[in-house]
């Protein structure tokens, strides 16, 4: 799963991308890396994308447009659910695009 996050006020235009697996175990000193939950989104609209990440605008142009065309509009930065991740393969990849929204 990846999902993305502005930076800062430092950079109004830098965006923080995380990546994130599900685990069992909780924040430890012992591992140079953080456990942290998920924030949630209230609503969200999602598609689904088939095939390489480097096509992935146009699917999400599609859901951009189906938000806006439904009286949507987006709260937030997207997120990236990886259902089928194939590396030796990326034209069948498989991605769930999550993008937050609220009522126009």
């Amino acid at each position: 799963m990846a999902w993305y996050a502005p930076a800062g006020e430092a950079d109004a235009e830098a965006v923080v991308v995380h990546a994130g697996v599900s685990v069992t175990a909780g924040p430890a000193a012992a591992v140079d890396f953080a456990v942290v939950d998920l924030p949630a989104v209230d609503a969200a609209a999602t598609i689904v994308h088939r095939g390489p990440m480097d096509e992935v605008e146009r699917s999400m142009a599609v859901l951009a447009r189906w938000i806006e065309e439904h009286g949507y509009r987006a709260d937030g930065f997207a997120r990236e659910v990886y259902l089928d991740y194939c590396q030796d393969d990326p034209d069948n990849g498989v991605t769930e695009l999550q993008l937050p929204v609220r009522l126009a």
